[in-house]
């Protein structure tokens, strides 16, 4: 955020086979080997979060409601995952609505929907948009507080 808060972003993998684990997130295939569910099932637990997740950005469903459908296909990705708090700040705050850059305006809450490359992609964008302004705005900040030199004069 322009004001320097962060947030954390939406994890909403792709429920598809052959997707390695990575980074401690259980594959699909890992997790339909675990749990008594089937691909089709575990496919629509993804579309109704991120269903709940477009339907918040209208205000068309409730914080409680999208958190615990985020939560609960979020936490079929491993056993030690618990990202309530994280989760529940960055949709309460709505950050994507107060940032002002063209990425937040143009694309909503899907630039805190992490899922594939083109979207981690949009976030850096926003993410330079953002420290590019902070740092703009502390550059003329210190330039405002450097006293204006004088010319030096030299006799011809």
């Amino acid at each position: 955020m322009p004001d320097g808060r962060k947030y954390a972003a939406i994890c909403v993998p792709y429920a598809k086979r052959g997707a390695r684990r990575k980074r401690g997130v259980d594959s699909t295939d890992e997790i339909l080997r675990q749990r008594d569910f089937t691909l089709e099932e575990f496919k629509e637990m993804e579309q109704e979060s991120l269903r709940l997740l477009r339907a918040y950005n209208r205000r068309e469903a409730g914080l409680e409601e999208t958190l615990a459908a985020v939560l609960a296909y979020d936490r079929l990705f491993g056993k030690d995952r618990d990202h309530e708090t994280w989760y529940r700040r960055v949709l309460a705050d709505r950050p994507w609505q107060q940032c002002g850059c063209p990425i937040c305006e143009a694309i909503g809450i899907e630039v805190v929907i992490f899922r594939g490359n083109n979207r981690n992609r949009r976030r850096g964008f926003h993410n330079v948009q953002v420290f590019y302004e902070q740092f703009r705005r502390a550059v003329a900040q210190a330039s405002d507080q450097v006293p204006a030199q004088r010319a030096s004069t030299t006799p011809e």
